[in-house]
């Protein structure tokens, strides 16, 4: 994941950088977003967040997803990120049989019998109202708490959000598209 934090003021921006990287860090989502760009601005006063996310186009495999690793009588898969853990536990169940799955702890799972070229394989899918709705919540979490007035543009595996605590302008909402296009907003 790629995350960049940019605002005039030096030490808000390293504030925000770590800031950004708590709230995903603690959140489980760091296994769905792809890149996070954040500029925050207290003299304006905005705040705008790009996220590029994943999860919501296309399937991924347990070899993307978790740890799998050979052992004696099976396999253990520990997986990477929370998020995947309940649907990737349905899906082995479907593979393999409830009787030849066990789950050791919240993110770990044991398959009897079973080889890791054959685990690696086994797809699974987070519904993507659930990916937006975890990306929703972590960028609620990073914008500051006094900036109540929100504008936000849902695109196929997007989402930028200008906040502020005075009504939105447009010049706010073209430094948002040129922060979504990797240039200086």
């Amino acid at each position: 994941m790629k995350l960049e934090v940019r605002s005039p003021d030096p030490i808000g921006e390293a504030a925000y950088q770590r800031i950004a990287e708590i709230v995903i860090a603690e959140s489980g989502a760091s296994g769905l977003i792809d890149e996070m760009k954040v500029y925050i601005d207290t003299e304006e006063p905005v705040t705008i967040v790009y996220v590029k996310y994943r999860g919501a186009e296309r399937r991924r495999t347990l070899k993307e997803l978790a740890t799998i690793e050979a052992e004696e009588g099976g396999v253990r898969v520990a997986m990477e990120d929370e998020l995947f853990a309940v649907e990737a536990l349905r899906e082995l169940w479907r593979a393999f049989g409830r009787s030849a799955v066990e789950q050791i702890s919240r993110l770990e799972f044991f398959v009897y019998g079973a080889k890791p070229e054959d685990v690696e394989k086994v797809e699974v899918q987070v519904a993507p109202v659930a990916i937006e709705e975890i990306v929703g919540e972590v960028v609620h979490q990073i914008l500051p708490e006094g900036f109540r007035v929100r504008k936000f543009i849902h695109g196929q595996g997007m989402l930028t959000v200008v906040a502020s605590e005075d009504p939105i302008q447009s010049k706010w909402l073209e430094m948002a598209e040129r922060l979504a296009k990797g240039e200086t907003p």
